[in-house]
């Protein structure tokens, strides 16, 4: 389609919790969905992956660290469009719990 295009938010990613749920994040900007995604450069985060209307979600499993990775998403338009981006998204440790206030009274 003329005046199609295809584009991909920016490149520092909220963190994500070792075992929680992170919250789809929208990658893609425009094109025809379904999106089809390869990572060309790194690793993303085990647990986390790319759904077919452009998000990236799931639940980090590790390695606690750092991951930089380069996606390259295509769409299903005719002829398709291509994007390629670099990534950095943190995985982190949950906070540990913090202890219960006591609620009893001093002798």
């Amino acid at each position: 389609q003329p005046g199609q295009q295809l584009s991909l938010t920016p490149i520092v990613l909220p963190t994500a919790q070792l075992g929680a749920a992170y919250k789809p994040r929208r990658l893609v900007i425009g094109g025809v969905a379904p999106y089809s995604f390869a990572i060309t450069n790194g690793s993303r985060p085990e647990g986390l992956d790319f759904t077919p209307d452009g998000a990236l979600g799931g639940k980090a499993i590790g390695p606690v660290r750092s991951h930089t990775f380069t996606v390259q998403i295509t769409d299903s338009s005719t002829p398709p469009l291509s994007v390629r981006q670099a990534y950095a998204l943190r995985v982190v440790q949950p906070a540990p719990p913090r202890p219960a206030a006591s609620t009893a009274a001093p002798h």
